[in-house]
């Protein structure tokens, strides 16, 4: 038995809004001032850490690539079910 159509290509259509919406991600941290409690500045610095690094976009670009003909084909058998 095969899960719901929203179960199969929920991740990389997340991987594909995370790269789609990057640069606007990056405006928006910009712009945010820092928290004055040391866990706020914390947890604020670890998306910036994650945002900042390129190999996290490159490597979601690569999965990206890899998994879409496996998420077509996923959406084919799904459709003859």
């Amino acid at each position: 038995m095969l899960p719901g159509s929203t179960c199969w290509n929920s991740p990389i259509d997340g991987f594909i809004i995370y790269c789609e919406n990057h640069a606007k991600y990056l405006e928006i941290v910009r712009q945010i001032s820092l928290p004055n409690d040391a866990g706020g500045k914390r947890k604020l610095q670890e998306v910036l850490a994650v945002l900042n690094d390129a190999t996290v976009y490159e490597e979601l670009h690569g999965t990206i690539k890899l998994l879409s003909p496996v998420c077509a084909a996923l959406d084919k058998v799904q459709l003859n079910t």
